[in-house]
């Protein structure tokens, strides 16, 4: 089976995969379903084997077992390198085998899914003398600067923030200036 979609804009997906390599695996995502096995392509790179030999394949290669109950109805997720989208058309192949000649039934059923992410809200809280600044570690890449004038140069945090389930915190001696803070991209 063979899907061709077209991307109008791939540079979000393309500059993600190339200035942030650690990003791809929260990008874009392919959820497949198949009833014995299968592989899946994108522009005829495998990204993806479910229930099969980690070998080479042909059409006569078997699935490796026998997919019943609820794994007939379950999709299974995988990561998909952002690179491997292109500007245009895009080509989704997908290979279908059976456990054995004899069996009753086939079935596949995927879908791809893409978040792009924003820049991350940078929140601020006082805690009596200190200050908190927080935000999500995704997407990753951005560090915290300050200033203490919006017309004027803007310097590194130099405090190296912790990370705590998903956020990242910097607390800083709470000073009676005017400062300002914002996240930049690296």
């Amino acid at each position: 089976m063979r899907f061709a979609f077209c991307i109008v804009a791939a540079c979000p997906l393309l500059s993600l995969a190339a200035t942030i390599p650690n990003y791809a695996p929260y990008s874009v995502l392919v959820f497949s379903r198949t009833d014995d096995g299968g592989i899946v392509y994108l522009n005829t790179n495998e990204v993806f084997r479910s229930n099969m030999t980690n070998t080479v394949v042909d059409f006569n290669t078997p699935a490796l077992q026998v997919v019943g109950g609820a794994d007939e109805s379950t999709f299974f997720p995988t990561n998909v390198n952002p690179a491997l989208f292109r500007e245009g058309t895009n080509l989704l192949a997908v290979e279908i085998h059976q456990q054995s000649t004899t069996s009753s039934d086939v079935s596949f059923d995927l879908y791809l899914t893409a978040r792009l992410f924003g820049r991350p809200d940078l929140t601020i809280s006082r805690e009596a003398d200190r200050l908190r600044l927080g935000w999500p570690t995704v997407p990753p890449g951005f560090t915290a600067e300050k200033s203490d004038s919006l017309d004027r140069t803007w310097t590194p945090v130099t405090e190296i923030p912790t990370e705590i389930q998903g956020m990242k915190t910097v607390v800083l001696d709470f000073t009676p200036e005017n400062r300002f803070y914002r996240l930049k991209r690296n």
